[in-house]
């Protein structure tokens, strides 16, 4: 058991006006729980023409619960998914590198409300990306960095989905280099 300190927001005034408040307290008592499973593993135990293919893959399972002073539910610790996944295929022969991956983390709660309907979340999010480097000798490389390549917004929201708080689009983001090492 630990006591966590969380934000709750709450409803309030400033100067005649109503204001959404954001507030440091402390809870009474938590636990968490988790299961992870991981590995990464070169393909070079089908065929040794495959010994430059690989795959990398973890899978994280969470449950955590939270008191909070006034409220009679039992609450997630805020920050906390319940589920996280990573998927990466590569390839790599040591001059060039290749490699995609889809990263994955559930919805959680940001900040809680004096109640479920008023917890904030962040949504669920899965992003692609993807990256290629390539050693031109001993000292230079370029590489090529892409990431949100199906452009997933990321969402805020209050209750549930149908109560959307922000949603925000980055769309592909992107970056070339090239790095020189000089000893």
């Amino acid at each position: 058991m630990i006591d966590p300190v969380f934000s709750q927001s709450f409803q309030g005034t400033y100067r005649g006006q109503s204001v959404t408040v954001k507030s440091p307290l402390n809870g009474d008592d938590a636990w968490l729980h988790g299961l992870e499973f991981a590995t990464n593993s070169s393909l070079g135990f089908i065929d040794n023409s495959l010994e430059d293919f690989g795959f990398s893959f973890n899978f994280t399972l969470m449950d955590s619960e939270m008191d909070i002073p006034g409220r009679e539910d039992k609450v997630q610790i805020s920050r906390q998914a319940d589920k996280l996944y990573n998927f990466a295929l590569y390839y790599d022969n040591g001059d060039f590198a290749a490699r995609v991956a889809v990263n994955h983390k559930g919805k959680y709660i940001e900040d809680h409300g004096s109640n479920s309907t008023l917890d904030t979340y962040y949504g669920d999010y899965t992003s692609v990306d993807a990256t290629a480097s390539y050693y031109i000798n001993d000292n230079a490389m370029i590489y090529l960095e892409l990431n949100n390549l199906t452009d997933e917004p990321l969402q805020y929201f209050t209750g549930s989905e149908q109560r959307p708080n922000q949603i925000e689009y980055y769309g592909l983001r992107g970056q070339i280099g090239f790095k020189y090492d000089f000893f």
